[in-house]
């Protein structure tokens, strides 16, 4: 499972969140969707209670919001905001 790197912070506003890279001093903004997932993933959550959480919020299948998670994690590494991990098994 990725981590989401330590110099990132958020706040949610009606539309979504803004994510700020303190690192980098870059900003991103997420619709609602990714607002939730990146709160989830902030938690600390294993991916299982993530989709869990994230089908239920949504009222969609467990699959779709397994596709959705793994989606968000792939646009948040393009963005540099997952943390190096090594020997990580998902």
């Amino acid at each position: 499972m990725n981590e989401l790197s330590q110099g990132l912070r958020h706040t949610r506003n009606g539309d979504g969140a803004i994510v700020l890279d303190v690192d980098r001093g870059k900003m991103f903004s997420t619709n609602a969707t990714g607002a939730l997932l990146f709160e989830l993933l902030s938690a600390g959550l294993d991916d299982a209670t993530i989709v869990a959480r994230f089908a239920e919020a949504f009222e969609i299948d467990a699959g779709v919001a397994a596709a959705d998670l793994s989606a968000f994690r792939e646009l948040l590494s393009q963005h540099s905001l997952l943390a190096a991990s090594s020997g990580q098994s998902e």
